[in-house]
């Protein structure tokens, strides 16, 4: 048989505690500066930098990925028969290989 027994107050050890916002920390390795007027979030020094999903690295695997996908799609087509769909991937394929081009000289750059 199950006995039950009521709780006159709450268990040792556990008591709730207000709600603690985080710490200020930099975001993205970006240098954060606080002082009593500025506000809760902070004021950024330097130049601001690019979030990551901007950012030439990102862009640069996309392109070669893309660049990749429509280099194959080019060469199916090709051997299919399809000349006008290997031109469209063909094109596609250098554009982006140019705009591939073009992220890592950003990469390097910065």
């Amino acid at each position: 048989m199950i006995t039950v027994a009521t709780i006159s107050k709450a268990a040792p050890g556990w008591s709730p505690s207000p709600f603690q916002a985080p710490a200020l920390r930099p975001r993205l390795a970006q240098t954060v500066v606080t002082s009593s007027v500025t506000p809760p979030g902070g004021t950024v020094l330097g130049p601001p930098r690019a979030p990551l999903i901007d950012s030439a690295l990102v862009n640069l695997i996309f392109d070669s990925l893309g660049a990749t996908a429509c280099g194959l799609l080019a060469y199916g087509s090709n051997n299919v028969g399809a000349t006008k769909w290997a031109i469209i991937y063909g094109s596609l394929a250098l554009l982006l290989t140019v705009r591939a081009g073009n992220n890592l000289y950003d990469v390097r750059e910065r």
